[in-house]
């Protein structure tokens, strides 16, 4: 760490000399322009005018169509890539990229948000980030998710209409919660590492990776309101003392869910406290509904993916603290 004295100059203006090792590398010299901002922590962040959050960067993924393993590791890598915060992706191949090999590769495209193919023939695909992330707000995509998975989770602890039809959509919203996930952490990674970046989303480094970790918690919420419609979808009749169970915790886990995600963005710490009061009433009434009844096996389990759903949202109030963690 550099420490440096400040100096005054006139009757009321204090200056501070920069590192001579940062001008020379940035290229700055008598009269250039500077940007100053305050930063989450308290202090002051600068940085050389109109310069850009990062250089283009190119990914390319060599695929030999004959050797090669199965699209999975392809797939692996565009991912790998994505997350990384490659603004290209590119995939070359020796030889024309077979039709279903092509498919599969342009599906996991689709399946990242802002990423999109902008050049493509018989053995290459070009795909580029699109988005400016600078106006991509991560407490925006955050609560996107939320409010997907919390309307996942309502549909599912209803218990009744279309079966069918509910399957499909929870499915398509779980895709949309993925999406979503994915560009979460591509962001809260490239803020974390960039303090420009980090400074234009209004968050400290401690804030990105609480995103990181709510973001996997929403994330996991979605999976196992899959994982609980499933259980219910393959039986014609929802058993009744399942119904009277989703019927006295539904409303209280949809406030649990909106006001732990609230309580995050909103850096709220007595709403998390009460979010974490409202998770401790939940859990007593699924405590109780068990020792009052003699469940089957298939409403013990419906209940143990109802309890995993409010642990989940009970990791998420535990990131808002009143001071700094150790």
């Amino acid at each position: 760490m550099d420490s440096r004295r400040l100096q005054k100059m006139g009757r009321s203006t204090l200056v501070v000399s920069l590192p001579r090792s940062w001008i020379e590398r940035t290229g700055l010299h008598k009269g250039s322009l500077v940007e100053v901002r305050d930063s989450a922590e308290g202090g002051l962040l600068v940085f050389p005018s109109g310069l850009e959050e990062g250089s283009a960067k190119e990914y390319i993924i060599r695929l030999d169509t004959q050797h090669d393993p199965p699209t999975d590791s392809v797939a692996d890598e565009i991912m790998g890539a994505y997350l990384l915060g490659m603004s290209s992706i590119r995939i070359e191949a020796d030889a024309e990229i077979p039709t279903a090999e092509r498919s599969r590769i342009l599906g996991v495209i689709r399946g990242l948000a802002g990423l999109e193919v902008v050049d493509e023939n018989s053995n290459a695909i070009t795909a580029q980030f699109l988005l400016d992330m600078r106006a991509v707000q991560p407490q925006v995509i955050m609560k996107r998710m939320s409010s997907l998975v919390r309307g996942m989770v309502a549909d599912v602890l209803k218990t009744s209409g279309d079966k069918a039809r509910l399957s499909t959509t929870i499915s398509d919203r779980d895709s949309e919660v993925n999406r979503m996930y994915f560009l979460s952490v591509r962001l809260v990674r490239a803020a974390s590492l960039n303090p420009r970046l980090a400074s234009a989303f209004g968050l400290r480094i401690i804030d990105c990776l609480d995103y990181r970790v709510a973001a996997i918690s929403i994330e996991n919420t979605g999976d196992t309101c899959i994982e609980l419609e499933r259980l219910l979808g393959r039986r014609a009749k929802t058993p009744e003392t399942l119904l009277r169970f989703l019927d006295a915790v539904r409303t209280e886990v949809d406030a649990l869910q909106e006001s732990t995600l609230s309580s995050l963005v909103e850096r709220d710490y007595m709403l998390s406290k009460r979010a974490l009061g409202l998770y401790d009433r939940l859990m007593r009434t699924t405590t109780d509904f068990r020792e009052r009844h003699t469940l089957s096996p298939v409403v013990l389990r419906a209940i143990e993916l109802t309890e995993r759903i409010l642990m989940y949202q009970r990791d998420i109030a535990d990131l808002v603290s009143p001071s700094p963690r150790a």
